[in-house]
């Protein structure tokens, strides 16, 4: 039996296109401490374009197969399995069971929705006060939207579309301002009567980050956990450095709670509820597409917008 994959095969900056192949091995057995999945969904998300466009498995010189989140059916337990060890591509993919859900919606619980709670969880934005974030239009975006409504924490939404601000009101968000046609900083100001921003989380990046700072609180944390601007740099003002507005860098791969197994499914399990619930909603997918056209799907995830995702089945 052939194990069917899409390998990284280069590393460096090249296009997916040119980096990635369709490539057949042999189907894994379930040794001890191991279990054999047979993937049915998986969404492409930003953070497989990140080790794409990066150099980071380079060191392993060998071809790599890319995936952070999907869903599908255990076909093989191994000897004295008993929970997940841990999250990400790169250390072993976190199972759990998920009753209830297609395979579409299961195949994108284990990043965003994980990532939003903890996020939240590390920030203790006090009830009533306001959290800043960028790229707000996204999956995560509106999920953490949704999430921080349900736990009374305030938001402010930078997008840089306009026509997505009702959708994020409709959604529960606060404030939304388009950073294009927008002074983000002076917005901030008045929202908040010149208190700003309590936190920030920001997935862009960049000079966006400069302004970011600008308009969170003396003492505030901003979580940088993206780089949607591309360039691979943030940018933060000497009057913001002064004012001690500090920048962590923030991951879920090396989150604390999310790496002790036993808090990990505690999260699982409360996630699961808060979807049942609906608190946190899954975005339909765009389109579905074969793992034989990941070419197709890939040019198609770039030019998605509106939070949907595209789906390799």
């Amino acid at each position: 039996m052939e194990n069917r994959a899409i390998c990284q095969t280069q590393f460096g900056e090249a296009e997916p296109i040119e980096v990635l192949e369709f490539l057949q091995r042999p189907k894994p057995s379930a040794t001890p401490g191991h279990a054999v999945v047979k993937l049915t969904a998986r969404p492409i998300t930003p953070l497989e374009s990140f080790f794409i466009h990066s150099s980071f498995f380079a060191p392993l010189q060998k071809p790599v197969v890319l995936g952070s989140e999907g869903a599908g059916i255990v076909e093989e337990i191994g000897d004295n399995v008993t929970k997940s060890k841990a999250w990400g591509p790169s250390c072993g993919l976190d199972v759990s069971r998920v009753p209830g859900f297609s395979d579409e919606d299961a195949s994108q619980m284990p990043i965003n929705p994980a990532t939003v709670y903890a996020m939240l969880k590390d920030l203790s934005v006090p009830k009533g006060d306001y959290l800043l974030q960028t790229a707000a239009a996204s999956v995560l975006g509106r999920q953490l939207i949704q999430l921080a409504k349900h736990q009374g924490i305030k938001t402010i939404n930078i997008v840089r579309r306009n026509e997505v601000k009702e959708e994020l009101l409709a959604l529960g968000a606060d404030e939304v301002i388009d950073s294009s046609s927008e002074d983000v900083a002076a917005r901030v100001k008045d929202i908040t009567s010149d208190k700003l921003a309590y936190a920030a989380v920001d997935a862009v990046g960049g000079r966006l980050t400069k302004t970011v700072g600008e308009s969170t609180r003396s003492g505030g944390v901003i979580y940088e956990y993206g780089s949607l601007s591309g360039t691979g740099e943030v940018v933060l003002g000497l009057s913001d450095l002064k004012r001690n507005v500090q920048l962590k860098f923030w991951s879920l791969f090396n989150n604390e709670a999310s790496l002790i197994p036993e808090r990990r499914q505690n999260i699982v399990a409360e996630l699961i509820k808060l979807m049942q619930e609906k608190i946190i909603t899954l975005p339909p997918p765009s389109k579905s597409y074969p793992l034989t056209e990941f070419r197709q799907a890939l040019q198609h995830s770039e030019k998605v917008t509106g939070g949907a995702k595209i789906l390799l089945i």
